[in-house]
């Protein structure tokens, strides 16, 4: 067997592989004037009354609604009526073209597929919990992981939409992710300059027990751990239930 491996590209399918979906969780299609938006929804059991808040989940980067099915299909048997959208160009929603999606899709237009969501929760739970009675704002959260969880938070800053509460898991803030992946690289320098740093201080301050809480000390404050470092491990339940 030759150990020679090959590299091989392929253009995108035009029919995205969608997982099956266990009994009590309903693939819907929004229409929309761009193109159709999978929804995925998870209705709780007749018994629970009253209605319980409604949760919309947005998912990040590379991923689609079908990330949260345990999510949903947990929550929902719990008493809360959940939703989950695939952004344009992701799961089963419209595929824009490669130059339009890469190039001419920014946080404003993914941020109407939110505005999209919301609009069609807002019917789907119109009169559940007063008879004729229509969707409050209040009765919806909106949670948002990685880089959905930066485009909720665009979402709401911007004023595209109300919602009762938010939920970010492991997000990447507001303004991009740009200084997150930026964060990555610091282990690196911060290995590379504590060579010097222990250098210079063994130097001025001998071999003096405990020095070296002095030094670790002085470099937390040179390299202070950062709030908006997202850990991997964060992420990796998201990407593994999508295989």
């Amino acid at each position: 067997m030759s150990d020679r491996h090959s590299l091989v590209w392929a253009a995108s399918k035009n029919t995205p592989f969608l997982p099956d979906l266990p009994s009590n969780i309903t693939r819907h299609y929004i229409p929309t004037l761009e193109g159709p938006l999978e929804l995925l929804s998870a209705q709780p059991p007749t018994s629970f009354e009253p209605r319980k808040k409604s949760i919309l989940f947005q998912h990040g980067g590379f991923g689609s609604a079908s990330v949260w099915i345990s999510f949903l299909d947990f929550l929902s048997q719990k008493g809360y009526p959940c939703y989950a959208v695939s952004l344009r160009g992701h799961g089963g929603s419209w595929k824009p073209g490669y130059f339009r999606m890469v190039w001419m899709t920014g946080r404003a237009t993914l941020a109407r597929d939110i505005t999209s969501a919301i609009a069609f929760i807002g019917g789907y739970e119109y009169g559940k919990r007063t008879a004729n009675a229509p969707f409050r704002s209040e009765d919806l959260v909106l949670v948002g992981h990685s880089a959905g969880g930066g485009l909720c938070q665009y979402f709401m800053s911007k004023g595209l939409g109300d919602v009762g509460a938010l939920v970010l898991i492991a997000a990447i803030p507001a303004f991009g992710g740009l200084v997150s992946h930026l964060n990555k690289v610091t282990p690196v320098l911060k290995n590379i300059a504590s060579v010097y740093i222990k250098i210079g201080l063994n130097w001025i301050l001998g071999f003096l027990p405990g020095s070296i809480f002095v030094i670790y000390g002085i470099q937390d404050h040179l390299y202070p751990r950062q709030l908006l470092f997202t850990d991997p491990f964060s992420h990796k339940p998201f990407h593994a239930a999508k295989s």
